[in-house]
Order: structure tokens, then sequence, then C-alpha cells
């Protein structure tokens, strides 16, 4: 019944909520930039994940924001020399989150022909990364099957693929 998604007017950005039945929007939390990398629901409904990149010209983040106090807390090490963590995906069951370390070096017309690096998984907390692949490319998504088990993403190189991770 609500949809979260980044709201962008006047030079102002934000986390808005939707309430479908009642067509109210709320916005939640101030964000610096408009990322359409993506908003991450917890199985719970109570807080989502985002992107934002707290510092101009800084590395992208992730953030958990809770709806009800609307509290906004990075996850993970603030970390410098990449180009951030980007498209945060909750596991079904919650513990796990799932993203794109990206790094600029690669060459193209669009930011994502541009953006190069490899899925990591972490804690709930973004505690305890780990790397997943070794591609060093450019990630336009990705998706938990619904057991939580699947990895799901697309690589972009020559040709774009769609890549499977088993067993995470």
């Amino acid at each position: 019944q609500f949809l979260a998604y980044q709201h962008y007017i006047e030079g102002s950005s934000s986390i808005a909520l939707m309430d479908w039945e009642e067509r109210t929007t709320t916005h939640l939390a101030a964000t610096k930039v408009i990322s359409t990398r993506g908003l991450s629901w917890h199985s719970d409904g109570r807080w989502l994940v985002f992107t934002d990149q707290p510092q101009q010209r800084g590395p992208f983040r992730l953030f958990r924001l809770d709806i009800e106090s609307r509290a906004v807390i990075p996850l993970g090490p603030d970390l410098e020399g990449i180009h951030g963590d980007l498209y945060p995906r909750i596991s079904s069951n919650g513990n796990q989150l799932a993203f794109f370390r990206a790094r600029v070096g690669g060459t193209g017309l669009f930011m994502f022909d541009q953006e190069r690096g490899d899925l990591f998984l972490a804690n709930i907390d973004g505690s305890h990364s780990r790397q997943l692949t070794h591609l060093d490319r450019a990630i336009l998504g990705l998706s938990w099957n619904e057991a939580g088990t699947h990895l799901l993403f697309v690589s972009r190189n020559e040709a774009s693929r769609m890549w499977e991770l088993c067993r995470l």
C-alpha cells in the first residue's frame, strides 16, 4: 500500500513515501543527490536502504531509513577511492544486503558505461562485507530470488548478460 521513491523538485531531493489508499505523500528524509541507483525495502516494511552521496564529489554510500522515526543511519564503512556502493538489495529473509561497489574507470557516453566494479554481500547493518564477483564490469541491476538463495544481476560487457550467483 506504500510506494517509496526519490523525489526531486526545485533543486531539492528527498526520499518520499506515498500511501496509495489515502493518496498522500510524506517526505521522510532529505538526500544530497537524486539517485536512480535504488531503494530496497526490508521485509518487515519498517525501514529501507537507499543510496546517497553525502559529500559533493565523494563516494556514494548506503543508508538505512527508519520509516517511523525518519532516522537515517549510514551502513558500512566510509570508503575513499571508489565511486561508491550502489543498487542495494535486501534479501527476502532480511539478514543480508547485496550491493554493487563501483569505481569509475570505463569509457562510454553514459555513467553506467563508466562504472566498473563488483558485487558485495554484507550483514544487514553493512558490516562484514565480502566480495562476491571479480568481473570488474558495470552492473546494471540486481535482485534476490524469493528464497534469498540466489542473486541475479545484469553485467554490461561486449553483450549485456544475465548472471546468477547460487547458495549465498
